[in-house]
């Protein structure tokens, strides 16, 4: 029965009509507002049967007053417009009907037997934004769980974790408890898992593998409790001695490199973002890998990376290893840093950085560039100003006319470039860009990609003075406090830096492959202008330098992980190509000599042409080089669980291979008067086309055969097998224990010996190739005992190899700006190290730690740069060879500390605020030798021989008494601040058979400044930095009064210590050799994420 207050009129109503429907409405309204208080129409039971495709809604509403019998009150005029289209329910509950009906704008309140209705035109349904649950699920050693089951509990939505032991779930906003069972493991149920809209909530599982006695037992958990043993299980449960930061803790931090972010792990310092020092030991001992391959050098005397190139936004995590394990390269001692970008991102992400930076001593004041500035050069490439000519003829010229060619090829060279050119030191900036994209194909299939792009530009001016080169000290009582003495000067660096980095992959349950790339492009000019003093002439002249470096950097690699059969069976593979090319691309340096002295004022228009007699190494010369090298990399590994004493252990057994092929060429025109008469003007004239000749006041190039050509072809084979096995006894402890082989083979032909017609006196010398060939067999134990869930003790034994590479093993020699000397290799051979640890860590929450270890290291054959000016330097050129020393001993203690100040008190600043700081201390002693060369016949090769030399002790090259890093850091969701201090002792820079000629670097105060602030609902971050806040100098010195020498062949007869110590004292006569300054830095980033 239908009882309608409404009249069933036409749609043009009576006036009487209108106020009684007026009036009915009127009354209706509190009543459908009063009945929504008195009963629940969803609650309703009775069924209903209805089908209609389409139908009107006073039709269906009719038709269900008919079958209930419930008065339904509603405007006829309201509804009779509304259509609705499939409705079809077949006996179902009254309550479920209406309620689905809401969906077309029919709204119903209930009062007794009466059901009103109302229309109101539905709103567009916004579809709910979801968020997802993801992470990894690892066992209690760290190891990933591929397979493991991840359900949720209410819904029942579940998958499986993939190859690496990733999973993740997409799923409404909510709070869930989360269950994951593995086969032998311990299920876990984690409770409080809240998801918000459009985000992900990280959650990495730690699971216990069962006994007979817990099969049944299923561990309850919470999402914080979890959320924390996540962590704790990598921090604590590595193999080896570790430490390291993940993306989570990179992304909390205000940084904007990698560079910058390695300064925050524990025990390691970056110098100017490139060298890296690990527990005091110099970049030689450290080895740093990017994607599992040994990152090339971007230098081209040392060992070094711009960490700089690469956005933090793509670190998946940085991880320092600092003892061995079987499964991992062995060439370092100091500590392996890996750094591993990110591929497959557990979601999307775009960032986009723009920043700016201003130098004391650069910004706004002049700038020289010898040769101008080329119109690429803010994109980091030449436009033919620096390019070699082509074609040139090279000779040995001893006595006797010119070649021909001589005077005709020396007109090519561009004379433009040998003029100095001031410009505005301008701002510093930098862009970068990162994206990843995530694409769920299936529920256990996943692929993905991560990617970016950084540009940066730099300006910085370093005032310097120096008596390096200058001949003072050839007497040790020479006085230098005179300021006549000394050469002061600028040196200008221009660096433009461009990097990408470009990473995909595509993952299942059992398997993923990742293909992973990276570029980098860096154009550094290094421009030199400097008074410097020449003391056996007793005159100043000037000093032009000009160095303009390209690096390329290309790597590719693609790996793979497969899960084989249900046992746990693991297969994991890679193979990579490295391209790497480095050019010098006309170097220049440039001397005049001083004419006269006017007013106090020094003026120097006289060239430093030099003669083909001249063996001083004070010529002035242009020199391009370039240097190829291709590098493959390629490894395999397959691991493999067992039960053994009730407790999971895993044996694992892997090759892994590199074949390396180098090349260096170089042009060197070296500028020449025939005659022998001064010259006056500036080279960029006398050298231009129009003045080239052999005659008086002109001058030529003279492309010398020794210095011309190929210097060296290298290639370098590596084999690698090695057997390890994981083991846990007695629940407490575990062993990492195996052994490693290594067959090394590294041949480097000097080429430039074949161009020479005589060498030490014997001509037609076969071309002499540095290297060795052996086979290494590297054992290795790492001990943790757990003391508890928090804390460990651990114990290692491993033996390492440092190899040399092709610069070390190569005479080419290659002028040094720093350090104002010619560098050259020598044959030397592997450093092999016996490395000793012993730690006690303590891990009080997430991201903190306590720690103290101790480290024993015997190097066998250690690598040291040696000034060789006692052996016959001239005084007035300096030439340091690399070589290795009989043998050295390394120890001392460490001490690190991570600790929020949430103990304190339960306030939130105190939570964020984090204290942090690591200390080493060293002792250091190395056993220095000496080489000859006996006699050899024609055709044959060298041989040398060691000869001990005689004298006192002395600390291993690179190696500083005690290193210091402190700091804080507060981080909320808005805000942060950093502020580290860094100092170390002197470490010696340069070695030197006299040991009041050893160079060392002073130890000097270092305190960074970093303010950050996150805006625009956490999408944008501004950044301010000040570096190197105290501007202190960089000192480097001697100790010319410290030793006096006494004589004879023996270790007993020698220099003998006299006065103070090899710490920098000035009152007991220690000289400074060279003094620079850096400037302030302050920069300011704008970073915005979306």
């Amino acid at each position: 029965m239908i009882f309608n207050l409404f009249l069933n009129v036409q749609s043009r109503t009576t006036p009487l009509s209108f106020l009684f429907i007026l009036f009915t409405v009127v009354l209706s309204t509190p009543l459908f507002a009063q009945a929504g208080n008195n009963a629940d129409y969803r609650t309703l039971t009775r069924p209903v049967t209805v089908s209609y495709a389409q139908t009107g809604a006073t039709v269906l509403i009719q038709e269900l007053g008919a079958q209930t019998h419930y008065n339904f009150i509603y405007n006829p005029n309201e509804l009779e417009k509304v259509e609705l289209k499939k409705v079809s329910y077949h006996k179902e509950a009254l309550g479920k009907v209406l309620e689905k009906l809401t969906e077309s704008g029919l709204n119903f309140a209930m009062s007794g037997n009466a059901i009103y209705v109302k229309y109101q035109e539905p709103q567009p349904v916004k579809k709910q934004q979801t968020g997802s649950i993801g992470g990894k699920v690892i066992d209690d050693k760290g190891e990933t769980l591929p397979g493991a089951s991840v359900k949720i509990i209410q819904t029942r939505q579940g998958v499986n974790s993939s190859v690496d032991g990733s999973y993740q779930l997409s799923i409404l906003p909510g709070t869930y408890t989360i269950e994951v069972s593995y086969i032998s493991f311990q299920t876990k149920r984690i409770a409080d898992v809240v998801v918000k809209p459009g985000q992900l909530t990280k959650l990495d599982i730690v699971l216990n593998s069962s006994s007979s006695a817990l099969k049944e037992v299923v561990v309850q958990s919470s999402y914080k409790r979890e959320s924390i043993n996540g962590l704790y299980a990598q921090q604590k449960n590595n193999a080896s001695i570790t430490d390291g930061i993940s993306a989570e803790q990179i992304a909390r931090t205000p940084d904007n490199n990698l560079g910058q972010v390695l300064k925050r792990v524990s025990g390691v310092t970056t110098i100017d973002t490139r060298y890296v020092v690990v527990r005091g030991m110099t970049e030689r001992y450290n080895q740093a890998m990017l994607d599992g391959v040994i990152i090339p050098s971007t230098d081209m005397n040392r060992r070094n990376f711009s960490f700089d190139v690469v956005p933090q936004e793509l670190v998946s995590n940085v991880v320092v290893n600092k003892t061995a394990s079987p499964d991992m390269s062995a060439e370092f001692s100091g500590g392996q840093i890996l750094i591993n970008t990110l591929d497959i991102p557990e979601k999307n992400f775009t960032s986009f950085t723009i920043g700016t930076g201003y130098n004391t001593r650069t910004t706004g004041k002049d700038f020289v560039q010898l040769g101008g500035r080329g119109k690429y050069d803010y994109l980091g490439f030449d436009d033919d100003r620096r390019k070699t000519p082509t074609g040139l003829q090279s000779w040995t010229q001893s006595s006797g006319p010119l070649p021909a060619y001589a005077i005709e090829q020396s007109k090519q060279f561009n004379s433009a470039q040998l003029r100095a050119y001031t410009y505005t030191g301008s701002p510093n900036q930098n862009y970068r860009f990162s994206i990843g994209r995530l694409y769920q194909l299936k529920e256990s299939l996943k692929l993905g990609f991560s990617g970016g792009a950084t540009y940066r530009n730099t300006q910085e001016t370093n005032p310097f003075e120096t008596i390096r080169n200058s001949s003072i000290g050839v007497t040790r009582e020479d006085p230098i406090d005179s300021a006549s003495l000394r050469g002061s000067g600028d040196i200008h660096k221009f660096n433009t830096t461009i990097g990408g980095v470009l990473n995909a992959g595509i993952q299942g349950e059992k398997f993923r492959i990742v293909s992973k790339n990276y570029y980098s492009h860096v154009f550094s000019e290094t421009s030199q202008y400097a008074s410097r003093y020449d003391a056996p002439d007793n005159r100043r002249f000037l000093e032009l330098l000009g160095i303009p470096e390209y690096t390329s950097v290309y790597q590719s690699k693609l790996e793979g992980e497969n899960v084989i059969g249900a046992k746990g069976l693991k297969f994991n593979w890679s193979g990579a190509l490295t391209n790497i090319s480095q050019d010098v691309m006309d170097m220049r340096r440039l001397r005049y000599n001083n004419t006269a002295t006017i007013a106090g004022v020094d003026y120097y228009d006289s060239p430093n042409t030099s003669v083909f007699s001249n063996g001083s190494g004070l010529y002035d010369y242009r020199l391009s080089t370039g240097l190829e090298e291709r590098d493959y990399n390629w490894s395999a590994s397959v691991s493999y669980p067992f039960d053994f004493l009730k407790d999971k252990s895993v044996v694992k057994a892997g090759y892994s291979g590199w074949h390396k092929h180098r090349s260096l060429g170089s042009t060197e025109a070296r500028i020449i008067n025939q005659d022998n008469v001064s010259t006056t003007g500036r080279y960029e004239d006398i050298m231009a086309p129009d003045r080239i000749g052999a005659g008086a006041d002109s001058a030529f190039y003279y492309t010398d055969a020794a210095r011309n050509g190929t210097q060296y072809i290298g290639s370098s084979k590596y084999h690698s097998g090695y057997l390890m096995l994981d083991q846990r006894f007695f629940q407490k402890l575990r062993a990492v224990y195996g052994i490693r082989a290594e067959n090394f083979n590294l041949a480097n032909r000097q080429e430039q010996f074949l161009r020479s017609p005589t060498l030490n006196g014997f001509e037609k010398v076969d071309p002499y190739v540095t290297g060795e060939k052996n086979w290494r067999f590297l054992p290795s134990l790492n001990l943790t005992y757990s003391l508890n869930s928090k804390m460990n003790v651990r114990a290692a034994y491993s033996t390492t190899m440092v190899r040399p590479d092709f610069r070390e093993t190569s005479y080419f020699e290659l002028y040094d700006a720093y350090l104002d000397a010619f560098i050259s290799g020598w044959n030397v051979v592997s450093t092999k190290i016996r490395n000793y640890d012993l730690r006690y860590e303590w891990y009080p929450a997430t991201g903190e730690i306590i720690s103290i270890s101790a480290f024993y290291k015997d190097f066998d054959k250690p690598l040291e740069l040696v000034d060789q000016s006692v052996t016959g330097g001239s005084g007035r050129s300096r030439f340091l060879r690399f070589q290795n020393q009989s043998k050295a001993v390394n120890k001392g203690f460490e001490l690190e500390v991570r600790k929020s100040l949430g103990f304190i008190a339960a306030k939130k600043w105190l939570q964020n605020l984090t204290l942090f700081g690591n200390g080493t201390w060293m002792s250091s002693e190395v056993d220095a030798v000496d080489y000859g060369v006996v006699a050899i016949e024609k055709g044959q090769s060298f041989t040398l021989v060691e000869k001990p030399v005689p004298g006192i002790k002395r600390p291993l090259y690179g190696q500083s008494p005690w290193m210091l890093n402190a700091g804080f850091s507060y981080n909320s969701s808005y805000f942060g601040a950093n502020v580290s201090y860094n100092r170390s002792a002197y470490r010696s820079y340069v070695v030197n058979y006299d040991p009041g000629k050893i160079e060392y670097e002073n130890g000097r105060n270092l305190v960074d400044l970093q303010l950050s602030t996150r805006l625009i609902r956490q999408k944008a971050e501004i950044k301010f930095n000040i570096s190197n806040l105290l501007d202190e100098a960089t000192i480097f010195y001697t100790n010319p009064t410290a030793y006096e020498y006494e004589g004879g062949e023996s270790a007993d007869n020698g220099f003998t210590r006299t006065n103070g110590t090899d710490a920098y004292e000035r009152d007991k006569g220690d000289r400074i050799s060279y003094r620079v300054k850096n400037g302030r830095t302050a920069s300011l980033t704008f970073t915005y994420k979306f």
